[in-house]
């Protein structure tokens, strides 16, 4: 079985009773809601915020790879290559 997720409140930690999960901190309201497993760990927001973040890390490394190789290239092509990696990035929306 999958590692329980922190509580959704206080991000304190969890106990299984019989299927059964709860939050441990004697100071949080879930410590007194025991909610099905599968309820427990259901986390639509988090998980998409998660692999949002994971797709920001990828880009930002590919982009800041791109940049080294235009500001430090070793042969020609590198800069031709950041360039045409640069071009296809597109600019984040104007502030409103």
């Amino acid at each position: 079985m999958d590692e329980l997720k922190k509580c959704q409140a206080c991000g304190g930690e969890a106990t299984s009773y019989g299927g059964a999960i709860s939050c441990d901190n004697p100071n949080c309201g879930m410590m007194l809601i025991y909610m099905p497993r599968e309820l427990w760990q259901r986390r639509p927001l988090e998980d998409a915020l998660t692999a949002e973040v994971a797709a920001l890390r990828e880009a930002l490394a590919k982009s800041h790879s791109a940049l080294n190789c235009a500001l430090n290239p070793r042969t020609p092509s590198d800069i031709m290559l950041a360039v045409k990696y640069l071009e296809g990035i597109e600019a984040p929306p104007e502030a409103e």
